[in-house]
C-alpha cells in the first residue's frame, strides 16, 4: 500500500496501549502534526482489547482525520496487539492507516525502512490467552526475510539498549520461570536482525523508558510512552 512515499516530516511514536480515538493517540493531537507527515507507531497500539465493532468504527473515524491532514499512520505490531486483528484490519484497507506485516519494507523519502514487530508480554502469566494475551505475539527472527535498510523499526530491542538484566521484571519472574529466556532470546534476535539489516537508525518502544546507544554502526533508540521523535534524516544523508 505504501511501497514508496514522500513526506515533509517522519516521526516515530511510542506505545499507546489502546489510547486512541478520533482526535488523539495517547494525547497526541493529530491536528498538531504538519500536513503530509508520516507517523510510525512502534507497537502496543492496543488492538484487540476493545469490542471489535467499536474498535473498527473508531479506526474509521481516525482514518478520516488522517485523510483530512494528509497524514499516514504506520503501525508496528506490539505484544499488546492481537495478531489476528492486525491482519484483519490490513484487509479492511484503511487508506491512511497501515497495520504492518512483520518484515515489511517501505521507501520513505528515498530511504528504506524495515518494520518487524512482536515481543513477549512480561505479565502473560495472569492474562487470558486469546483475550488479552496471544501466544503468537512474539518477535520472530527470520533471517531469510531480513533485508538491508536505512531505518529499522521494531517493538522490542537488543540487550544493549533499555533494561538489560532481570531487575526490571523480577516480580514477573516469580510466576513465569520461562520469561527471562523468552525475553533474552528475542533481544538477542533483534541484535542479529540489526547486524543483518545494517541500518543507520533503529527505533523501538516496549520498555517504557528513554535510552540510546551506538552499536554495530547503528544508533538504537528506545522511544518512551507518549514520546514522539522526528526521524533524524540528517544522519541518513551523512551515511549515504
Amino acid at each position: 500500500m505504501f511501497a514508496s512515499y514522500t513526506a515533509t516530516n517522519v516521526y516515530v511514536y511510542g506505545d499507546i496501549h489502546g489510547a486512541f480515538n478520533i482526535k488523539c493517540l495517547f494525547g497526541l493531537d493529530i491536528k498538531m502534526l504538519p500536513r503530509r507527515s508520516i507517523l510510525i507507531q512502534l507497537g502496543d497500539f492496543g488492538l484487540g482489547f476493545k469490542d471489535e465493532a467499536l474498535e473498527e468504527h473508531t479506526l474509521y473515524e481516525l482514518n478520516e482525520l488522517l485523510i483530512d491532514r494528509d497524514i499516514k499512520l504506520l503501525v508496528v505490531r506490539g505484544n499488546h496487539d492481537s495478531p489476528q486483528r492486525f491482519k484483519q484490519y490490513n484487509y479492511t484497507r484503511f487508506s491512511n492507516i497501515n497495520f504492518l506485516d512483520d518484515y515489511t519494507y517501505l521507501t520513505i523519502n528515498k530511504y528504506v525502512y524495515g518494520f518487524i514487530g512482536g515481543a513477549a508480554s512480561i505479565d502473560r502469566y495472569n492474562r487470558t490467552p486469546g483475550k488479552d494475551y496471544w501466544e503468537d505475539e512474539l518477535f520472530i527472527l527470520d533471517t531469510n526475510k531480513a533485508q538491508r535498510c536505512d531505518v529499522l523499526c521494531t517493538h522490542t530491542g537488543p540487550l544493549y539498549v533499555g533494561p538489560s538484566d532481570k531487575s526490571s521484571i523480577r516480580y514477573y519472574l516469580k510466576n513465569d520461570k520461562y520469561l527471562w529466556e523468552a525475553c533474552k532470546k528475542e533481544r538477542v534476535g533483534v541484535e542479529e536482525l540489526i547486524k543483518l539489516c545494517k541500518p543507520t537508525l533503529h527505533y523501538c518502544g516496549h520498555f517504557h523508558c528513554n535510552d540510546c546507544i551506538q552499536m554495530h554502526e547503528c544508533l538504537s533508540r528506545v522511544v518512551n510512552i507518549e514520546e514522539i521523535l522526528p526521524v533524524n534524516e540528517y544522519s541518513l544523508q551523512v551515511k549515504n
